[in-house]
């Protein structure tokens, strides 16, 4: 990984690669927030299916992307 990451800064200007890195920083923020975020909500539908078994399941349904700019999907229990 550190020759690969030489021999692209080799390629890039300073300016630029340190762009990078700082564009490459906030998409691991990003990504960490939104692991938090859907942990966060199948954890609460986990707790309602130990409440409601009927609802033991859990699927992922993707919601309208527009109003969140990254977003995993909503979790909801499976209706079976």
């Amino acid at each position: 990984m550190v020759r690969l990451d030489d021999a692209i800064q080799d390629l890039l200007e300073d300016r630029e690669y340190a762009v990078d890195v700082e564009t490459c920083e906030e998409y691991i923020d990003s990504a960490k927030q939104a692991l938090l975020k859907a942990n966060q909500v199948i954890g609460r539908r986990l707790a309602l299916s130990a409440v409601y078994p009927s609802h033991s399941g859990i699927s992922i349904r993707p919601n309208d992307s527009s109003t969140s700019g990254h977003s995993l999907g909503e979790v909801a229990p499976n209706k079976t």
